[in-house]
C-alpha cells in the first residue's frame, strides 16, 4: 500500500481534485489518476473516500460546527460510521485526516 505521505498518492489526489473541479465523473477521474500513478486498489479507495472537488469540499467544511456551538446540547452521532472508523484504526487500516487544501 502506498504511504499516505507518498508522492504518488499525494499527486494523484491533487490530480483527481483538479479533474473533479472541471466536471470529470468521479469514477473516470479515479481510473485516470490511479492508472497514471500506478496505485493499488487500497490507495484508490483512499482517493475515492478522501478527495473531493473544491466546491464540494468547501460545502462540507461550511457545515462543520465548532464544539462551542453544541456545548451543553444533545448531539446525535452516526454510530455505524464511528464503529467502522474505530475498527479500521484498531486493525491498522489507513485513516485520512481532512485538510484545508
Amino acid at each position: 500500500m502506498e504511504s499516505l505521505a507518498s508522492p504518488s498518492l499525494l499527486e494523484a489526489a491533487r490530480d483527481l481534485r483538479y479533474l473533479l473541479s472541471r466536471g470529470y465523473p468521479r469514477e473516470l477521474g479515479l481510473k485516470i489518476c490511479g492508472d497514471h500513478w500506478g496505485l493499488a486498489a487500497q490507495a484508490r479507495e483512499v482517493l475515492r473516500r478522501g478527495t473531493f472537488a473544491p466546491d464540494e469540499a468547501a460545502g462540507r467544511r461550511a457545515r462543520l460546527l465548532p464544539l462551542s456551538a453544541v456545548a451543553g446540547q444533545a448531539v446525535g452521532v452516526d454510530g455505524h460510521n464511528l464503529l467502522i472508523t474505530l475498527e479500521s484504526a484498531m486493525s491498522g487500516a489507513v485513516l485520512v485526516r481532512p485538510t484545508t487544501e
